[in-house]
């Protein structure tokens, strides 16, 4: 008894916890979007330029969207792109990270210091991830 007592305490903890980072997860992902949709548009970031600052700066923000759960089409349709053109985006900013490219690194600075102490680090809970599933 011992046992399925304490269990029901954890599941009934845990579906508590899960409601809350379900709360917290929808209104920050509402929150990043929107930013970056504002960041996005400020910068034009969504009109076709090959410059290298602005693709350097559009690499970071598909990342930064695509590491917090947003799906790719929504990634596209913020920046006016196809969703394989996110994904090639991705691949790119993964090598030039794994390198540790310098021009990346002054590209980037601003929108890093903007939203790198806020949606950096999301969080993941298995029990929201399940009932999606």
């Amino acid at each position: 008894m011992r046992l399925i007592t304490g269990y029901k305490r954890c599941f009934q903890s845990s579906s508590n916890i899960s409601k809350n980072i379900n709360n917290t997860n929808t209104n920050t992902m509402k929150e990043l979007r929107t930013e970056v949709h504002h960041m996005v548009m400020k910068l034009k970031l969504n009109v076709p330029n090959r410059k290298r600052s602005f693709i350097h700066k559009r690499f970071y923000l598909m990342s930064l969207l695509r590491v917090n759960g947003v799906k790719l089409k929504e990634i596209g349709s913020i920046f006016n792109q196809d969703h394989s053109t996110v994904v090639h985006g991705l691949k790119k900013y993964a090598d030039l990270r794994r390198f540790k490219d310098a021009l990346l690194d002054e590209d980037t600075r601003e929108l890093r210091e903007q939203f790198g102490g806020h949606f950096d680090k999301p969080v993941f809970s298995i029990i929201y991830d399940m009932r999606n599933a």
